[in-house]
């Protein structure tokens, strides 16, 4: 005993294509779905570098937090995703605060102890997601980060 398998004919088959076309579309659309896209974002993070950032905020304590914030604000990206654009450097007394941002890298050259908290004030001041890819010095009497002449 055979059995004849048939060919599906091109009306089976386009009619097959309609319907897929049509369930396709009542799908969400997950390319712009915010979740989907913060997933994607976390599933390329370079752990090293998110502990590494981690460890930094929690060192510079609340303008850590503060300069979190500020740069989800900024970047439009979440907070959890915020550390892994932030570096220290300089060992045990901090010189320099590392910044990636969509134009580069930033480094902020920290001044003396005594103006650190007016200089670090006012990063939080700047539009960090516009700032250019350089090393800024604290200028004590513009009260200003400003590139090294």
């Amino acid at each position: 005993m055979s059995e004849h398998i048939s060919e599906p004919s091109a009306d089976d088959a386009s009619s097959r294509m309609e319907r897929f076309q049509r369930m396709r579309q009542s799908l969400p659309d997950i390319d712009n779905d915010p979740m989907i896209n913060e997933l994607r974002a976390r599933m390329s993070l370079d752990p090293q570098a998110l502990v590494a950032g981690i460890v930094a905020v929690r060192f510079l304590g609340p303008f850590g937090k503060a300069l979190v914030e500020r740069l989800s604000a900024s970047l439009g990206e979440p907070m959890a995703l915020v550390p892994a654009r932030l570096r220290l450097a300089g060992g045990k007394n901090i010189e320099r605060i590392i910044i990636d941002t969509p134009t580069g890298t930033t480094t902020f050259v920290l001044p003396a102890f005594d103006l650190r908290d007016e200089a670090k004030s006012a990063i939080l001041n700047l539009d960090l997601a516009q700032i250019s890819p350089e090393s800024l010095y604290w200028n004590a009497e513009t009260k200003a980060w400003k590139r090294r002449d």
